[in-house]
């Protein structure tokens, strides 16, 4: 039987030296069968951790025979160290502090299950659907958490990101409702496509873009609805063809938005007309490039001052904001 140990013991190396013995390696491969599908039951002798399956600390190590496993509905199989499951569904687990990299997920189920500290870098998933679990404090690098094919997106429920590594993650088409992203380290991220409800961000984001522009062959975005940046801090986060129904930006001074932007756009470069300083070309040439791309006009753009203090100084922040903001009156009054 392996042992369960009480959280305020729950350390990386103690937990994963619970498998290490003749009986905890064994108990761990067939864990790891149940979790690819393989094996319909976890085994006797794994006991419960806060009314989840103790699996914490399991170390699903890369698999040397290649080929295709099926167990009922579920299937796995193994191509070039990169593990495929199909249609399997995890509910009840605690898998804090596991290292489970590049897991390829279709047409599966992630239900109430615990992920906390837990390697999870370079997971890709299909068609699948993860509800009221957490990846809190957990390394997700490089993960692709929504993605789109064939019309079929993933849907994330009740999910805590607080804390987790999400640097240079995507999420393409997929639908986010009720998740928090609570100090965690989103630099590098794309959110593309993604129809977001009642999510909260803080701490420091960098590099981050949110696209939901209208493209050929790319899934609709719809309206997003209730996101709370207000004690996020921008730098270079970037929205593009957004629109929102309850935006609460950084509390930071320098930050605000820009309703019908393309609109307020076209109004500034009128107001440049006769400008040639530097400055002046600096904008007329990101707003250009900015109008170039296919977006509706009653999207919403977000203006940080900071960003323009990085890319030209305090002249060209001034410029930019002055003139935005009086377009804006003009456009939106």
């Amino acid at each position: 039987m392996i042992a369960s140990y009480p959280a305020r013991r729950m350390t990386s190396k103690r937990l994963r030296e619970r498998w290490t013995s003749p009986e905890g390696r064994l108990l761990a491969e067939q864990a790891i069968q149940h979790l690819t599908g393989q094996r319909r039951e976890l085994p006797e002798g794994i006991e419960t951790h806060e009314g989840r399956q103790d699996l914490r600390g399991l170390v699903a190590a890369t698999p040397e025979v290649h080929g295709r496993v099926s167990a009922g509905n579920a299937s796995a199989h193994v191509a070039g160290g990169v593990v495929e499951l199909h249609g399997v569904r995890w509910e009840a687990l605690d898998l804090s502090h596991a290292r489970l990299p590049s897991l390829r997920f279709f047409g599966s189920q992630i239900l109430d299950c615990r992920f906390e500290q837990a390697s999870c870098r370079d997971w890709r998933l299909w068609s699948s659907e993860v509800s009221d679990s957490s990846f809190d404090a957990t390394d997700l690098r490089d993960s692709a958490i929504g993605t789109w094919q064939n019309g079929r997106s993933n849907r994330w429920q009740s999910v805590s990101f607080d804390r987790a590594d999400l640097r240079g993650a995507l999420a393409l088409g997929s639908h986010l409702e009720g998740c928090t992203f609570r100090d965690s380290r989103v630099a590098d991220a794309q959110f593309q496509h993604v129809t977001m409800r009642d999510c909260t961000f803080s701490g420091a984001m960098k590099d981050v873009l949110f696209d939901c522009r209208d493209l050929l062959g790319k899934p609709a975005a719809d309206v997003l609805v209730n996101l709370d940046f207000s004690q996020a801090t921008f730098e270079d986060v970037e929205f593009r063809g957004c629109r929102f129904d309850g935006l609460k930006l950084p509390v930071a001074q320098g930050i605000y938005p820009i309703p019908n932007f393309p609109l307020v756009a076209r109004r500034v470069l009128d107001l440049l007309v006769e400008n040639s300083s530097v400055e002046a070309r600096m904008l007329r040439s990101e707003l250009t490039v900015a109008l170039k791309m296919p977006g509706r006009d009653d999207s919403v753009g977000v203006f940080n001052r900071r960003d323009y203090i990085a890319s030209g100084g305090e002249p060209l922040a001034d410029l930019a904001e002055s003139l935005l903001m009086e377009a804006a009156g003009d456009v939106n009054a």
